[in-house]
């Protein structure tokens, strides 16, 4: 499956499969947003930008694709439009299981609210990740650097 290909780092073998799962049923959200962020990962960010929104359309809160959008925005160079997705995202809905990925995307924001001269806000980012990572000992360790 196109999960155990991303699992795997097998990110351009993703793609083909998402595009397949997308095609054998247009309608399939979970498989949009799925195609997107494995795009993203290919660093096909105007492609990943069109799934990813799409997707957002049928699901406004989910976390992970706000924050797909976010990194499209930061590799874009629109670092005002990333924070916003950043925000966003954190406010949003995340599926169980999503903690690293959560962790990663709040220190990527942190560290693109600092470029911008927001601190205050940064560190309210990292602080989250501290306080959150409770079993997760090497995320609280990453804010905290």
């Amino acid at each position: 499956s196109g999960l155990a290909l991303l699992a795997q780092d097998r990110a351009d073998e993703a793609v083909i499969a998402f595009r397949g799962a997308l095609a054998g049923a247009p309608r399939d959200n979970q498989a949009r947003a799925q195609l997107g962020l494995a795009l993203l990962r290919t660093r096909h960010f105007d492609e990943a930008s069109v799934y990813l929104t799409q997707a957002l359309r049928g699901d406004p809160d989910n976390g992970p694709i706000l924050t797909g959008l976010a990194e499209v925005a930061a590799a874009k160079g629109d670092n005002q439009r990333a924070a916003d997705f950043y925000r966003r995202a954190f406010a949003g809905d995340w599926p169980p299981g999503s903690e690293a990925r959560r962790d990663s995307a709040q220190l990527a924001a942190g560290r693109l609210l600092a470029q911008l001269g927001r601190q205050r806000e940064a560190l309210a980012y990292l602080m989250a990740i501290i306080e959150q990572s409770g079993d997760r000992p090497e995320a609280g360790k990453q804010a905290a650097d």
